[in-house]
């Protein structure tokens, strides 16, 4: 990715958005959306296109998704009780 691309992030954890490059600083990228916000992130956290992010953005729901069951099943066994 180069200055004057567009991106996608996913903000949230739950939606993704365009966004335009506007400066790459070693790691960091200087985004602003297309409602004219700006900000600063990691190159890390930008995605080429949208079904990059997209699939990420599943892959984390499905994470979550076990994380959910595991509690839920925890909870059932020790009752919310810590001994």
């Amino acid at each position: 990715m180069k200055q004057g691309d567009t991106a996608w992030i996913i903000e949230n954890n739950r939606t993704v958005r365009e966004c335009k490059i506007v400066r790459i600083n070693g790691n960091l990228v200087i985004i602003r959306f297309t409602d004219g916000c700006g900000t600063q992130l990691p190159l890390k956290r930008l995605y080429e296109t949208q079904e990059d992010a997209y699939e990420e953005l599943s892959y984390n729901d499905t994470l979550s998704r076990i994380q959910v069951e595991y509690d839920t099943e925890n909870r059932r066994k020790w009752n919310g009780q810590m001994l």
